[in-house]
Protein backbone atom coordinates (compact mmCIF):
# COMPACT_ATOMS: atom_id res chain seq x y z
CA UNK A 1 0.00 0.00 0.00
CA UNK A 2 2.71 2.19 0.79
CA UNK A 3 3.42 3.56 -3.14
CA UNK A 4 -0.43 4.54 -3.54
CA UNK A 5 -0.47 6.42 0.14
CA UNK A 6 2.84 8.15 -1.08
CA UNK A 7 0.81 9.06 -4.38
CA UNK A 8 -2.36 10.41 -1.81
CA UNK A 9 0.15 12.50 0.05
CA UNK A 10 2.01 13.69 -2.54
CA UNK A 11 0.64 17.33 -2.97
CA UNK A 12 1.17 17.62 0.88
CA UNK A 13 4.36 16.24 1.33
CA UNK A 14 6.55 16.34 -1.91
CA UNK A 15 9.43 17.83 0.02
CA UNK A 16 9.51 15.14 2.32
CA UNK A 17 9.13 12.42 -0.75
CA UNK A 18 11.95 14.41 -2.74
CA UNK A 19 14.26 13.52 0.12
CA UNK A 20 13.02 9.59 0.22
CA UNK A 21 14.15 10.00 -3.89
CA UNK A 22 17.42 11.83 -3.00
CA UNK A 23 18.00 9.03 -0.13
CA UNK A 24 17.59 6.22 -2.60
CA UNK A 25 19.97 7.80 -5.05
CA UNK A 26 17.13 7.88 -7.48
CA UNK A 27 17.39 11.06 -10.58
CA UNK A 28 20.15 14.02 -10.84
CA UNK A 29 20.62 15.97 -7.50
CA UNK A 30 19.38 18.87 -9.02
CA UNK A 31 15.59 17.12 -9.95
CA UNK A 32 12.83 19.60 -8.89
CA UNK A 33 11.27 18.92 -5.68
CA UNK A 34 7.81 17.43 -7.28
CA UNK A 35 9.78 15.30 -9.89
CA UNK A 36 12.39 14.00 -6.87
CA UNK A 37 8.82 13.14 -4.52
CA UNK A 38 7.28 11.47 -7.78
CA UNK A 39 10.97 9.33 -8.66
CA UNK A 40 10.40 8.35 -5.08
CA UNK A 41 7.23 6.76 -5.33
CA UNK A 42 8.49 5.15 -8.41
CA UNK A 43 11.76 3.81 -6.56
CA UNK A 44 9.57 2.09 -3.60
CA UNK A 45 7.23 0.54 -6.86
CA UNK A 46 10.78 -0.78 -8.18
CA UNK A 47 11.90 -1.48 -5.00
CA UNK A 48 8.67 -3.75 -4.17
CA UNK A 49 9.43 -5.75 -7.55
CA UNK A 50 13.23 -6.26 -6.92
CA UNK A 51 12.54 -7.98 -4.06
CA UNK A 52 9.64 -9.70 -4.66
CA UNK A 53 7.05 -8.26 -2.87
CA UNK A 54 3.53 -8.12 -4.06
CA UNK A 55 2.10 -4.54 -4.40
CA UNK A 56 -1.37 -4.70 -5.93
CA UNK A 57 -4.29 -6.22 -3.61
CA UNK A 58 -5.74 -8.65 -6.34
CA UNK A 59 -2.00 -10.40 -6.52
CA UNK A 60 -2.33 -10.92 -2.58
CA UNK A 61 -6.31 -12.23 -3.37
CA UNK A 62 -8.41 -9.40 -2.27
CA UNK A 63 -11.24 -8.89 -5.14
CA UNK A 64 -12.32 -5.19 -5.96
CA UNK A 65 -15.58 -5.89 -4.13
CA UNK A 66 -13.84 -6.40 -0.53
CA UNK A 67 -12.87 -2.56 -1.41
CA UNK A 68 -16.51 -1.30 -0.01
CA UNK A 69 -15.58 -3.13 3.59
CA UNK A 70 -11.93 -2.59 3.65
CA UNK A 71 -12.90 0.99 2.94
CA UNK A 72 -15.21 0.92 6.41
CA UNK A 73 -12.87 -0.98 8.50
CA UNK A 74 -10.17 1.45 8.15
CA UNK A 75 -12.40 4.42 8.84
CA UNK A 76 -14.19 2.56 11.48
CA UNK A 77 -10.51 0.91 13.43
CA UNK A 78 -8.38 4.02 12.74
CA UNK A 79 -11.39 6.75 13.25
CA UNK A 80 -9.41 10.01 14.12
CA UNK A 81 -5.81 8.73 14.26
CA UNK A 82 -5.93 8.19 10.36
CA UNK A 83 -5.06 12.41 9.87
CA UNK A 84 -2.26 11.50 12.05
CA UNK A 85 -0.82 9.19 9.96
CA UNK A 86 -1.51 11.36 6.55
CA UNK A 87 0.06 14.48 5.47
CA UNK A 88 -3.57 15.76 4.08
CA UNK A 89 -7.43 15.65 4.91
CA UNK A 90 -8.27 12.26 4.18
CA UNK A 91 -12.04 11.09 3.88
CA UNK A 92 -13.94 7.39 3.27
CA UNK A 93 -13.97 8.13 -0.28
CA UNK A 94 -10.37 9.09 -0.52
CA UNK A 95 -9.42 5.79 1.39
CA UNK A 96 -11.44 4.15 -1.00
CA UNK A 97 -9.81 5.54 -3.68
CA UNK A 98 -6.51 4.56 -2.32
CA UNK A 99 -7.92 0.66 -2.14
CA UNK A 100 -9.11 1.18 -6.10
CA UNK A 101 -5.36 2.48 -6.96
CA UNK A 102 -3.80 -0.43 -5.42
CA UNK A 103 -6.36 -3.09 -6.94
Amino acid sequence: MLPYVMEFNLIASYEKLARIARMMEEGPKDMYLMEAAKESIEAVKRLSIDVGMRWRLRDIGINERDIPEMTDTIVKEWGETLQEKVSRQVCRQDIADIFKAAF
